[in-house]
């Protein structure tokens, strides 16, 4: 290949690049692999004993084996009652757009918390909300975490959840992810432990992106024929 023609080449697979990786950045609206102790959760209510939001941090407490990165971590105890935990992470800080977007995270149960009669951890839900109200609204689950309904089962090793959100999520502020017991299966009494890493909100992708990634591969075809 001459120097002119090396050059358009260059040029060429430089345009590509470019093209694909303006396409495949279409960044996420939120994501925290919670690498470090800052967290956006907080306790908001229930009637947890000693509820806590800390970090930890290690190849265990974190869904991909890190030695450097980390989870949050929350925890509590069950005093005996049914009743539940409510964490509230604000993660958007003001109402956004969210909705048909991918709502992502991993989990993971202690294997020293306590179950329950029933062998399991309580109910484990999320809820969308949303407005400057923090308005609820409905609850999310996920079959990659639990055993029958909503019941925490996956103990002991990570799973992962990963849901689309619905129209109510137009003006997402926030989500509250709720562990509780009731009736039903009965009370828990001692301490329980979650960790939550990875939390990512994928938008759906804008009409322009796929014409990036068209341009990106029609680059890459055109770099092809140069050589």
């Amino acid at each position: 290949m001459n120097t002119t023609n090396k050059s358009v080449g260059t040029k060429c697979l430089l345009g590509a690049v470019a093209a694909l990786s303006l396409a495949l950045s279409a960044s996420a609206q939120y994501s925290n692999p919670f690498d470090s102790s800052s967290s956006p959760f907080r306790y908001d209510f229930g009637n947890a004993v000693s509820p806590s939001v800390t970090w930890a941090s290690g190849p265990t407490y974190d869904a991909g084996g890190s030695l450097s990165s980390g989870a949050v971590k929350l925890s509590w105890t069950w005093a005996g009652t049914v009743g539940g935990a409510d964490f509230t992470a604000d993660i958007l800080g003001t109402p956004t757009d969210c909705a048909g977007a991918t709502l992502s995270f991993d989990i993971y149960v202690d294997p020293a918390s306590t179950p329950g009669n029933y062998g399991d951890f309580g109910y484990f839900q999320f809820n969308t909300r949303t407005g400057n109200a923090y308005t609820y609204g409905p609850s999310y689950v996920n079959s990659s975490l639990v055993g029958s309904g909503d019941v925490v089962s996956t103990v002991g090793q990570w799973a992962h959840v990963s849901v689309v959100l619905g129209a109510e999520a137009s003006t997402l502020r926030a989500l509250t992810f709720q562990d509780y017991t009731d009736s039903g299966r009965g009370p828990i009494n001692g301490p329980m432990t979650l960790y939550i890493d990875n939390l990512t909100i994928t938008p759906v992708p804008e009409p322009a992106t796929f014409a990036l990634v068209g341009l990106g591969i029609a680059a890459l075809w055109a770099c092809r024929r140069q050589k």
